[in-house]
């Protein structure tokens, strides 16, 4: 039996090596090129306005806020009581249609406000969209309008900044309205850091503007309502205008930046307002289950279900929602 034996030349074995890993280096630079800088490259599809004010509204005004256009509707009596509308996530103005002149009529002064970054509203990226910074933003157009106190009304994400502000200057609120609000008390992970990078966030706006088309924005809606033949072309086109105008994407890359801020840090039960909780029966972005735990948390609260009405109570079922909010006033 003969016994064969392999001489390899250590350089040749070098060689084969380094072509190996050669082609390993290329193949992870061009995946690297393809995910991270081929993006900055591809143009972003074209915004049909360059703002707010360019979408003409027919009705609301823009104040200068801390170096922000700020859109902003009012009605009624200013010698009546205040009440001030904060919409949520995706909302704006459009969300209170059908509650303004109800309340309104009813004898009180009426604002509604679009936040920074949302509705008609400035989108820029170099702001701070903590609720914390929503909050004081919701204070500055208090005292640019000269309203010392009103009830504060939020929906979903809009309800975290209400009790923000809340906490932070419980002398301007009468009261407290929150409807399917969207707390945290978790602490989130700060990744803000890698916003700092300008690949990274190219690489987002190339997602969201891809994802938040018309057709998935009619999706979403359908899923915050109970019954969908509610639904017009006209509320489509209503919640989508803001992702029409320039620069939303950035806007909202920057709320996800400073996210990891909105942790509700302070005691609930130590806000000593009149709280009123309103939900959707079958709301199937926030729980009912949770509504329940949540108004455990509060020390003055009153909690009301909508039946037949999902996360947008005021829009399904408004003469029940501007009734409740009455009530609640008197």
């Amino acid at each position: 039996m003969k016994i064969h034996f392999r001489i390899i030349n250590p350089i040749v074995r070098l060689k084969d090596l380094w072509y190996k890993k050669k082609r390993v280096i290329i193949t992870f630079g061009v995946i690297a090129f393809l995910v991270l800088i081929l993006p900055t490259f591809i143009t972003l599809p074209a915004s049909r306005y360059g703002s707010g004010a360019d979408t003409k509204p027919v009705f609301g005004e823009f104040l200068q806020i801390d170096n922000v256009n700020a859109f902003v509707q009012v009605l009624g009596d200013k010698a009546n009581p205040a009440i001030i509308f904060v919409h949520g996530f995706g909302g704006s103005t459009f969300t209170w249609r059908k509650n303004l002149k109800p309340l309104a009529d009813a004898g009180h002064y009426i604002i509604a406000l679009d936040l920074k970054g949302f509705g008609l509203t400035d989108k820029l990226w170099d702001t701070d969209y903590s609720h914390t910074s929503q909050a004081e933003f919701l204070y500055n157009i208090m005292q640019k309008l000269e309203v010392s106190k009103a009830t504060l009304v939020g929906h979903s994400m809009g309800g975290s900044v209400v009790l923000h502000f809340a906490s932070k200057y419980p002398d301007s609120i009468e009261k407290i309205v929150l409807v399917a609000p969207a707390v945290s008390e978790n602490n989130s992970f700060n990744a803000s850091f890698l916003f700092d990078f300008y690949f990274f966030r190219q690489i987002e706006r190339q997602i969201f503007t891809r994802i938040f088309s018309y057709t998935k924005f009619e999706e979403l809606l359908k899923i915050a309502y109970f019954d969908v033949q509610k639904l017009t072309k006209a509320d489509f086109d209503g919640y989508y205008l803001p992702f029409e105008i320039k620069n939303w994407d950035l806007a909202l890359i920057g709320m996800a930046r400073d996210s990891y801020l909105n942790k509700i840090n302070f005691d609930l039960k130590a806000l000593d307002k009149n709280i009123l909780l309103i939900w959707g029966e079958n709301d199937q972005w926030i729980k009912l289950r949770e509504a329940m735990e949540l108004n455990t948390r509060f020390s003055k609260s009153v909690f009301k279900i909508i039946r037949e009405a999902g996360h947008l109570p005021m829009e399904e079922q408004p003469e029940i929602f501007n009734s409740l909010l009455k009530d609640f006033l008197e």
